[in-house]
């Protein structure tokens, strides 16, 4: 049975799951970052599946292009540890992973909260021109409320970077990240960085996004937030990509990742990061061929020591 992995954005809600396999067919929820599903049937880009991990419905049919093909993953060992964050906006994305934006829409209150939680269903609809509306309420209504001030901020910069209007987003992230700071949000301020590093990347300021995107990194795994590491993991990728083209650049992202899993001593991890360094490396020149032949090697080693027989 083929796998896949959820790699869509998870500031905008995951991978949007409908009912039947047309676009017009009623929406369920939305898988989140990371999740893995199995196919079940496949038509055209749209894909019926089952869910195998991570959060969202149990079956439905989702876009083939938010999907990644992935290895069955093994049983697991213990419930996932899971993030909870504190801020407005962390329990509105939480929320709409939950509910889907249909549901938190109808039950959202007109309160500065409840304005939040409609500006981040909104943005998991896709819907920029009325996710920036509820933000910018949602500032008047919390005013003097920092960590409301500051979600708020976020919210409206995410709202504008997906209508296209980056040079404002960064200046509302910006407002949002130094609150924050401010408020000793750690995970916000994570997340604050990553949508900054998207917009720097949009109005191609490659080397200022490539420094924000590695800080938000270094917080999340600080702090043990895996689905945002995982979200600024794929905004790493769009800055690498765009600062050294496709090859060089997913292979420079295998690279931090092989480091960062050695740092930890996650031999697993820096063994997958190994070998997905080699597959990169597969059309290269014949002394590429010698790294590919050591690093796959080493990746072999590394999956004897952690005790996978895969």
């Amino acid at each position: 049975m083929v796998h896949y992995e959820v790699v869509s954005v998870a500031e905008l809600g995951g991978a949007l799951v409908r009912e039947g396999k047309s676009l017009t067919s009623k929406q369920i929820s939305r898988l989140s970052l990371g999740a893995v599903v199995a196919e079940e049937e496949r038509a055209g880009e749209r894909l019926r599946f089952k869910k195998v991990s991570g959060s969202g419905p149990d079956r439905g049919w989702v876009s083939a292009k938010l999907l990644t093909k992935c290895d069955a993953p093994k049983a697991a060992t213990g419930p996932r540890q899971v993030y909870k964050g504190t801020s407005l906006l962390a329990q509105a994305e939480s929320k709409v992973l939950e509910k889907g934006p249909a549901a938190v829409l109808q039950d959202a209150s007109k309160d500065g909260p409840g304005l939040i939680f409609q500006s981040i269903a909104h943005l998991a609809e896709g819907q920029a021109k009325e996710a920036a509306e509820a933000a910018i309420d949602a500032q008047t209504s919390l005013k003097g409320k920092k960590d409301g001030e500051a979600s708020a901020a976020l919210a409206l910069g995410l709202a504008k970077l997906l209508g296209g209007e980056a040079k404002e987003a960064l200046g509302h992230v910006t407002t949002a990240l130094a609150l924050f700071k401010e408020v000793g949000d750690k995970q916000m301020e994570a997340s604050a960085l990553t949508t900054a590093a998207n917009a720097r990347l949009a109005l191609n300021e490659v080397n200022v996004a490539e420094a924000a995107v590695k800080d938000a990194l270094r917080i999340f795994r600080e702090i043990g937030d895996g689905d945002g590491e995982e979200a600024a993991q794929l905004t790493f990728s769009d800055v690498c990509v765009a600062k050294d083209g496709q090859a060089k650049g997913m292979a420079a992202v295998a690279r931090e990742r092989a480091a960062h899993c050695k740092n930890k001593s996650d031999k697993l991890g820096e063994g997958q990061a190994l070998q997905q360094l080699a597959q990169q490396l597969l059309t290269g020149s014949a002394e590429a061929q010698e790294e590919v032949a050591k690093l796959s090697q080493e990746a072999l080693e590394l999956f004897r020591q952690a005790g996978d027989k895969k």
